[in-house]
C-alpha cells in the first residue's frame, strides 16, 4: 500500500517540473540570468536554504520508505532535498559550480525534469482526468 501522501505531493511536483522542463528547453538564457542573479544574492541563496532544508526534513519525515518503488523514489527526493539545503546554506558557490555551470545540465535537466513532471502527472491526477 502507498503512503497516502504520495499523491498529494505528486500534484504540487508535477506542475513545478512541466514548467521547469519548458523553461531550461525553451529559455535557457532566461534560467541563466535566474541563476546569475540568484549567486548574486546571499540572503536569497540563506533563504531558498533554508526553506529547501525544513522541506526536505519534513518530506523525509512523512515518506521514509523503501517498501516500493514510488516511495524509495520519495524517500530519495526527500534525502535530496535535505542535502541540498545543507549546501545552499554552507556551500552555495560550491552547488553552483557542480551543477549549474556545466552546459549539458540544461539539457539533461530538461529531459529528467519533464519525465519526472509526467512520471508525477500520472500518480498524482490519475483518476482525475
Amino acid at each position: 500500500m502507498m503512503n497516502s501522501i504520495i499523491p498529494f505531493l505528486a500534484q504540487i511536483l508535477a506542475p513545478v517540473y512541466i514548467v521547469t522542463a519548458i523553461l531550461l528547453l525553451f529559455r535557457p538564457k532566461l534560467f541563466d540570468a535566474i541563476m546569475d542573479d540568484f549567486m548574486k544574492s546571499p540572503a536569497l541563496s540563506f533563504f531558498s536554504g533554508m526553506v529547501v532544508l525544513i522541506i526536505g526534513t519534513m518530506w523525509m519525515l512523512a515518506i521514509f520508505s523503501w517498501a516500493n518503488f514510488t516511495e524509495g523514489v520519495f524517500t530519495i527526493f526527500g534525502i535530496l532535498a535535505f542535502v541540498k539545503g545543507i549546501f545552499l546554506l554552507v556551500y552555495p558557490e560550491l552547488l553552483w559550480k557542480m551543477v549549474y555551470k556545466f552546459p549539458v545540465f540544461k539539457m539533461t535537466g530538461a529531459l529528467i525534469a519533464g519525465v519526472l513532471g509526467i512520471w508525477f502527472l500520472s500518480l498524482g491526477y490519475n483518476g482525475l482526468f
